[in-house]
């Protein structure tokens, strides 16, 4: 009986906490953020300032370079923008009062590399809902890649020098030696001659 309890328990805190995180109910008017981490005190007031005051300058800036806002959209300021429902996870609705969500959204995708900079998280731990992250480029390896081909020609080019060096050292050190067989074999016949003619010579006398 008291086991039976515990499983209960148990369960209605695993629904408690995943409602809190992935069931946060957001309203119509409302954007949904959240901040995968399990250290609450890395979105604590200081950052939830940074964060308003963030929204409020994204949305601004927007309204300069697309100019078609309405007046009280270009004079957004942090306490137009409210972070409501926060949780411990964290997770949060933001709301700006001058703005709807459509142009929230795209405010902050154009100041999208602002916020993770200013609040030093990465697009894995900030996540905005209908927001796209920027996924971060591979770093340009020290070496750079395109060389490699070079670098083979070369070697392969340098090779064929070596090598051909090689076989023309060895051909010039052998041509000696075969002129001097030569030599001997010439000099040897021209013996063998003279011996003859020698023996013809006494068998004449």
């Amino acid at each position: 009986m008291l086991s039976s309890k515990i499983w209960t328990l148990l369960l209605l805190a695993s629904i408690l906490v995943c409602t809190s995180v992935e069931g946060l109910d957001c309203t119509s008017d409302q954007v949904k953020v959240y901040i995968k981490t399990s250290d609450p005190t890395i979105f604590d007031a200081p950052e939830q300032y940074l964060f308003r005051s963030l929204t409020a300058y994204s949305i601004r800036d927007y309204c300069l370079s697309t100019l078609s806002c309405t007046t009280a959209e270009e004079n957004t300021a942090v306490p137009d923008v409210t972070i409501l429902k926060i949780t411990e996870r964290v997770s949060f609705c933001l709301e700006v009062s001058t703005a709807d969500t459509n142009l929230v959204r795209s405010a902050i995708n154009g100041s999208l590399e602002r916020f993770y900079g200013g609040l030093q998280l990465t697009s894995e731990v900030l996540q905005i809902v209908g927001v796209d992250p920027i996924i971060d480029e591979d770093p340009e390896p020290d070496f750079p890649i395109w060389l490699i081909p070079f670098i083979v020609i070369a070697a392969l080019i340098t090779l064929a020098a070596l090598a051909m060096a090689y076989f023309s050292y060895k051909a010039s050190k052998n041509q000696p030696e075969e002129e001097e067989k030569e030599a001997l074999t010439d000099a040897e016949a021209g013996h063998h001659d003279h011996v003859y003619d020698n023996h013809e010579q006494r068998t004449e006398l």
